[in-house]
Parts: structure tokens; sequence; C-alpha cells
């Protein structure tokens, strides 16, 4: 089911059958069998890149692992060297753990039941997700027990063979052995999860496949029967799943698995090509924001990204094929309708936001690209002014970047369009410019071409009663927030 989705980099397994086998297993063991994904808290929030391998995690969800999500408290205080050409700037303990909070609130969201109960749900148990932080167990050791502990395993020749070490070090900024330690510690907190919760699969993105090596390793060399007492160790319960004519030795009990990086097809990190972030927290990027980013994804990117991150994770390898090949079969008979991209967007919001903030993106989308109409007459409640497609909060989300002004609603009611975008908007030098604007068709109100030079405002064209969306051209907004004092109409 991972790789129909092109969602596999590389794995630890020999073969394409061990790992195969391995997941039939997960499904029919008497103890749930745990896989998880590590994320350093350098920010509150996650973003966009971070979640294909959090789609893997919660794909093996629903084919009967148990998801552990591991925020590195600890490990963020380090910072991985891996596909970076200098060192991370150092955060205080206090972000640090401010950043974890926000993270572990979106892998809880992100990792819920989900309530449109898929098909095989029938089958195969959903373990809740289960949130680990790694300062937990770094707090309880000394620097003396983890070097002699864990650094003993570790080989200095493999170590500084690995890429992402030999390039920092052939480096004109080198590196520091803070950085250089960080591959024993992601290694450690996979023989912890070994240890303690049954952990047999480690998930990263492909920049990760040294650390996800050196985790095997260490348990592998580790002495994996130890463990505290009453508890089952990993290695008692992997011999439930063996065939009776099989012994599974060391190199069969632990995997890893690394997922590709979400590249454009130009090789930039998805969402980072303009130097901003795309996140997960609303706060930070809205739905609507996140909506409009996937539904203008190149048409050379959406197929990869669609069958990466959109489709349902209960999906099995044969259903999950026929619904690519469906979808991207339709979009290329009309690549301008855009509907791989629509399918992506509506996917990865209602995933992110909920159906809410779907339904938010879709009609502020709607109302910004659709048109939107003023209606009422100020009577009732709402004082006037309403939408078709929109409403008044849909266009301040939509257009939060664009400038905004605020005016009381006896200077709107009644005034000359072209007087006011010209002397309260300065949207135009003169009238004369605003005619001409008119007369070209390039000025809209609330999304409306404006034709006639000598129209007035009224109190209908006020959104809900307080707001007037201008756009001059293709692309330049203006919002008048209209004031409720001094309301011009019956309304209250």
């Amino acid at each position: 089911m991972l790789r129909a989705r092109g969602l596999i980099s590389a794995t630890t397994t020999t073969t394409e059958a061990q790992l195969s086998q391995f997941f039939q297993r997960v499904k029919s063991n008497p103890t749930p069998i745990a896989c998880y994904v590590g994320f350093d808290p350098t920010a509150d929030s996650l973003h966009i890149g971070n979640l294909v391998s959090l789609r893997v995690l919660q794909i093996l969800q629903h084919h009967g692992f148990r998801p552990i999500a591991l925020v590195g408290g600890a490990t963020g205080l380090i910072g991985d060297p891996s596909g970076r050409s200098t060192e991370r700037n150092m955060q205080s303990t206090e972000q640090i753990q401010r950043n974890a909070q926000g993270i572990e609130a979106n892998v809880r969201y992100l990792l819920r039941p989900d309530t449109r109960t898929p098909a095989n749900h029938a089958t195969v148990k959903l373990h809740s997700p289960t949130i680990v932080n790694n300062l937990d167990w770094y707090l309880q050791q000394t620097p003396l027990d983890f070097i002699r502990d864990v650094g003993r395993h570790f080989r200095m020749g493999s170590m500084l063979s690995r890429d992402s070490v030999k390039s920092r070090l052939d480096s004109d900024s080198g590196m520091s052995f803070t950085e250089f330690s960080y591959q024993l510690f992601q290694a450690y907190d996979y023989l912890h999860l070994y240890r303690h919760h049954n952990c047999l699969l480690q998930i990263g993105g492909s920049d990760q496949w040294g650390n996800i090596v050196g985790g095997c390793e260490l348990v592998r060399r580790s002495d994996t029967q130890r463990a505290e007492p009453g508890t089952t160790t990993p290695a008692q319960a992997h011999e439930h799943q063996a065939q009776e004519s099989e012994q599974p030795d060391q190199h069969q009990q632990v995997h890893g698995l690394t997922v590709p990086l979400l590249t454009t097809s130009t090789g930039e990190k998805l969402g980072k090509s303009a130097g901003n972030a795309i996140w997960v927290d609303a706060n930070k990027t809205s739905p609507y924001e996140l909506y409009q980013y996937f539904l203008n994804i190149a048409d050379t990117d959406v197929e990869q990204c669609y069958s990466m991150l959109a489709l349902d994770p209960a999906l099995d390898a044969a259903a999950a094929l026929d619904q690519i090949n469906e979808t991207m079969d339709r979009h290329r008979e009309a690549p301008a309708q855009r509907y791989a991209q629509r399918c992506l967007a509506d996917s990865m919001v209602g995933w992110i936001h909920g159906d809410d903030g779907l339904a938010s993106a879709q009609q502020a989308t709607q109302a910004l690209f659709g048109g939107v109409r003023g209606g009422g007459s100020g009577g009732g409640g709402g004082g006037g002014g309403g939408t078709e497609n929109g409403d008044a909060v849909d266009w301040r989300l939509a257009l939060k970047d664009a400038p905004s002004c605020t005016v009381g609603i006896d200077q709107v009611v009644g005034a000359s369009i072209v007087m006011f975008v010209t002397e309260e908007l300065g949207l135009f030098k003169s009238r004369g410019e605003a005619r001409r604007m008119i007369k070209s068709g390039g000025l809209y109100m609330n999304q409306e071409r404006l034709d006639d030079g000598d129209a007035v405002l009224e109190l209908k064209d006020v959104l809900n009663g307080d707001l007037v969306v201008f756009r001059k051209g293709k692309r330049n907004y203006m919002l008048v927030d209209v004031e409720r004092e001094g309301r011009v109409g019956t309304g209250h």
C-alpha cells in the first residue's frame, strides 16, 4: 500500500517480500507492533514537508500498526545536521518546550480516528497514537551512563562515513561535536522505543537514512532481552509472529523505512520555494492559504503530491492505484480545470483542518474567484448586506494580507464610487483615472465588474453590513471595514 503511492524511498529489509511479510504479520500479531516517526521541535508547528512521513504513519495505523510520534525535546536542543550545510541556531529550553507542545497538538489531531469509517475499519483495529518526548528518558541518565552504554556500540569509521557527516566535514563551516553526537541520540531513541513500546519500525525522510540505519544497528547490538520486570520484550513478542518453520534472527526483528522528500520538479522542497514554509497550524497558514497552495501546484508535480498525500489511508495497493489512475486520467482530459489539484486541496485541508476548515476554504475560494453579490435591503437583524457565495468572514480570511481601511457607514451609502475609490481609498490619483479604469473593465466591487462611472454605493453593497471589497486589475485588493455606528437604514 506504500509502494503503490510512491511512499518508499529505501528500506533496511533485503527484499520487498520480507517487508510485505513483516506488514502481514503485524495484522495477526497478538501484541500490537508499533512504528514511529520523530519530529524535532524546531518550530511550534509542523509544515507540509513533515506530512509525508506522517501520512505513512497514518496509513500503517490503518493497517494494524500502533503509531508513535516522537517529539524530540532532547534532540531538538542539539539540532539534526542531516540535509543542512550549516549548524542550526540553538533555541532555549523554554522555546523547545513551547514548540513541542504545538507539534504534539498537530500530531494528535492529524492521527485522530476517521469518522467516515473507511472500509477496512471493520477488520483492522485502529490503535490510538502514542506521543512521547525523548527528553523524558534522557533526563533519567547521566552523560557517563549514556557514553558507556550507547557509545560503545558505535564505530568512528561508520559514523564518519555517513553522507550527512562527510559533506559537513568537507565544508568550510565543518561540524561541531554537538551535531556529530546527534546520530547516537536518534539511535538510542529507537532502542528505547523497541524495549518499552514494542516498536519494530522507524520511518523518516530520505535524508534520515544514516540515522535510521544507526538505530537498527544499535538495537541489534544491544542486549534486547533485558527489560523491566513484568514486561514483554519486543523480541519475545516478535516470536509470536514467526511461522513454526522459521526462527527470526536479530536482523529480521527491527526495520527502517525512508520516504521521499516532497520536492517540486525543479528540486525545491515543497512549501519552501519562496522561503516561507506552509504550516499545519491554522494561525500560521490559514485553511484558505493552504487550500490555495495545493490548488496552485504545478501540473508536473500534482500526480506525485496526490499519490503521496491525498488518498484515503485505508485503501489497499490495488484500490490506491485505481484511484490515482482515475483522478489523473480525468485531470489530463481538461488540465485547465485543475481537477487533480482540487482533489488534492480538498483532501489535504480536510485532513489538516477538518470539515469546517475545508468548508471555510472552499467558500473563500468561491467568493474570491467565483464572484460574490451583495444582498438584502438593510432590514432585519443583519442590518443589510449579504453574499451569495461567501460572507465577510471568508473575505477577511482570503485577503488577510491585503490593505484595508475603516470608514463609517454614512461615508459609504450614497457615495459616488468614483469619488470613494479615489479620495477615500486612494486607489487612483484622480477621478478621471478611476473612470478610465471602469470603462476598460478593470475595477471590481465585491468581485462584480463595475461598468457605470456614475454609480453610487448602496446599503446592499455592504457585505453582511460591515465590508466592501474593491479590486483594481487582477490582484490589487482593498478591504473596506464599515463601522456599524451611524448605520443608514432600518437594521439593528
